[in-house]
Protein backbone atom coordinates (compact mmCIF):
# COMPACT_ATOMS: atom_id res chain seq x y z
CA UNK A 1 0.00 0.00 0.00
CA UNK A 2 2.97 2.39 0.64
CA UNK A 3 3.46 2.14 -3.14
CA UNK A 4 0.41 3.56 -3.91
CA UNK A 5 0.49 6.21 -1.47
CA UNK A 6 4.45 7.32 -2.88
CA UNK A 7 2.94 7.02 -6.67
CA UNK A 8 0.00 8.94 -5.96
CA UNK A 9 1.98 12.09 -4.30
CA UNK A 10 4.56 11.79 -7.48
CA UNK A 11 1.38 12.10 -9.58
CA UNK A 12 0.38 14.98 -7.44
CA UNK A 13 3.78 16.93 -7.40
CA UNK A 14 4.07 16.51 -10.76
CA UNK A 15 0.69 17.78 -11.83
CA UNK A 16 1.84 20.75 -9.42
CA UNK A 17 4.81 21.26 -11.13
CA UNK A 18 3.41 21.52 -14.60
CA UNK A 19 1.87 24.58 -13.48
CA UNK A 20 4.44 26.57 -12.74
CA UNK A 21 6.63 28.23 -15.58
CA UNK A 22 10.12 27.65 -13.55
CA UNK A 23 8.88 24.16 -12.43
CA UNK A 24 7.26 23.07 -15.71
CA UNK A 25 10.74 22.09 -17.41
CA UNK A 26 11.06 19.49 -13.57
CA UNK A 27 8.31 17.05 -15.30
CA UNK A 28 8.54 17.12 -18.91
CA UNK A 29 10.60 17.88 -22.16
CA UNK A 30 10.67 21.48 -22.79
CA UNK A 31 9.75 22.69 -26.40
CA UNK A 32 11.45 26.21 -27.69
CA UNK A 33 10.71 27.84 -31.06
CA UNK A 34 13.75 29.68 -32.12
CA UNK A 35 14.02 30.33 -35.75
CA UNK A 36 11.10 30.57 -38.34
CA UNK A 37 11.17 30.98 -42.11
CA UNK A 38 8.50 31.42 -44.27
CA UNK A 39 6.92 34.03 -46.53
CA UNK A 40 8.31 37.07 -47.53
CA UNK A 41 5.11 39.48 -48.22
CA UNK A 42 1.94 39.72 -45.48
CA UNK A 43 -0.88 39.67 -48.34
CA UNK A 44 0.89 35.99 -49.67
CA UNK A 45 0.72 33.03 -48.24
CA UNK A 46 4.30 31.11 -48.70
CA UNK A 47 4.95 28.10 -50.26
CA UNK A 48 6.95 26.47 -48.06
CA UNK A 49 7.91 27.28 -44.16
CA UNK A 50 10.95 26.08 -41.75
CA UNK A 51 11.39 25.92 -37.99
CA UNK A 52 13.97 25.22 -35.69
CA UNK A 53 13.00 23.82 -32.58
CA UNK A 54 14.76 23.71 -29.45
CA UNK A 55 14.30 20.50 -26.82
CA UNK A 56 15.62 20.40 -23.79
CA UNK A 57 15.18 16.79 -23.13
CA UNK A 58 13.85 15.31 -19.66
CA UNK A 59 16.19 12.39 -18.67
CA UNK A 60 14.75 9.25 -19.69
CA UNK A 61 13.38 11.22 -22.69
CA UNK A 62 15.12 10.27 -26.26
CA UNK A 63 16.15 12.45 -29.35
CA UNK A 64 14.23 9.79 -31.40
CA UNK A 65 11.44 9.89 -29.04
CA UNK A 66 10.77 13.13 -29.39
CA UNK A 67 11.25 13.20 -32.73
CA UNK A 68 8.76 10.26 -33.22
CA UNK A 69 6.40 12.36 -30.81
CA UNK A 70 6.63 15.79 -33.31
CA UNK A 71 5.66 13.07 -36.80
CA UNK A 72 2.89 11.88 -34.50
CA UNK A 73 1.79 15.06 -33.52
CA UNK A 74 1.55 16.87 -36.56
CA UNK A 75 0.56 13.80 -38.24
CA UNK A 76 1.29 15.30 -41.95
CA UNK A 77 3.61 13.62 -44.64
CA UNK A 78 4.04 17.28 -45.62
CA UNK A 79 5.87 18.26 -42.78
CA UNK A 80 9.36 16.58 -42.03
CA UNK A 81 10.95 16.29 -38.40
CA UNK A 82 14.32 15.44 -38.35
CA UNK A 83 17.35 16.86 -35.96
CA UNK A 84 19.95 18.92 -36.98
CA UNK A 85 23.38 17.66 -36.08
CA UNK A 86 23.84 15.45 -33.35
CA UNK A 87 21.55 15.66 -31.26
CA UNK A 88 22.18 15.92 -27.31
CA UNK A 89 20.64 13.08 -25.56
CA UNK A 90 19.62 13.76 -22.34
CA UNK A 91 22.36 13.82 -18.91
CA UNK A 92 21.97 10.82 -16.93
CA UNK A 93 20.25 11.07 -13.58
CA UNK A 94 23.87 10.82 -10.62
CA UNK A 95 22.94 8.52 -8.27
CA UNK A 96 22.30 9.57 -4.32
CA UNK A 97 23.82 6.02 -2.66
CA UNK A 98 27.58 6.92 -4.02
CA UNK A 99 30.23 8.58 -1.42
CA UNK A 100 29.99 11.87 -3.32
CA UNK A 101 26.78 12.42 -2.63
CA UNK A 102 26.65 11.13 1.12
CA UNK A 103 29.72 13.73 1.73
CA UNK A 104 27.34 16.41 0.65
CA UNK A 105 24.51 15.37 2.40
CA UNK A 106 26.62 14.60 6.29
CA UNK A 107 27.67 18.40 5.53
CA UNK A 108 24.35 20.16 4.58
CA UNK A 109 23.19 18.20 7.99
CA UNK A 110 25.66 19.19 9.99
CA UNK A 111 24.98 23.30 9.04
CA UNK A 112 21.44 22.55 8.42
CA UNK A 113 20.49 19.40 10.86
CA UNK A 114 16.70 19.70 9.50
CA UNK A 115 17.32 19.87 5.89
CA UNK A 116 15.92 17.45 3.44
CA UNK A 117 18.78 16.78 0.91
CA UNK A 118 17.62 15.94 -2.15
CA UNK A 119 19.19 16.13 -5.81
CA UNK A 120 18.41 18.54 -8.57
CA UNK A 121 18.15 18.77 -12.07
CA UNK A 122 20.02 21.90 -14.08
CA UNK A 123 17.70 22.83 -16.45
CA UNK A 124 19.93 24.14 -18.84
CA UNK A 125 21.52 20.91 -19.41
CA UNK A 126 24.85 22.54 -20.60
CA UNK A 127 27.32 21.62 -17.69
CA UNK A 128 26.04 18.02 -16.95
CA UNK A 129 27.04 16.01 -19.35
CA UNK A 130 30.90 17.78 -19.07
CA UNK A 131 31.14 15.74 -15.68
CA UNK A 132 29.57 11.89 -17.08
CA UNK A 133 32.88 10.71 -17.36
CA UNK A 134 34.05 11.49 -13.73
CA UNK A 135 30.70 11.03 -11.91
CA UNK A 136 30.34 8.27 -10.35
CA UNK A 137 27.49 6.42 -11.42
CA UNK A 138 27.00 3.11 -9.67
Amino acid sequence: MRWFWRALIGLLLAAVLAEGGATNPLVRTTTALTIANAGNQADVLPGEAEATVNFRLLPGDTAESVIAHVKAATADERITAAPIGTPLEATALSSTSVDAFKLIERTVRQVFPDAVVAPGLVLQGTDPRHFAGVAEQS
